[in-house]
């Protein structure tokens, strides 16, 4: 159960990174 646990935490950090990179692209596309 540790195992997946952490499984979802790595899933987890990588939506939140996409989702962090796509932001920036839009607030960047938005100031320009």
């Amino acid at each position: 159960m540790g195992n997946s646990s952490a499984t979802n935490v790595v899933i987890l950090d990588i939506l939140i990174t996409r989702y962090n990179s796509c932001v920036q692209e839009l607030y960047v596309h938005d100031k320009f």
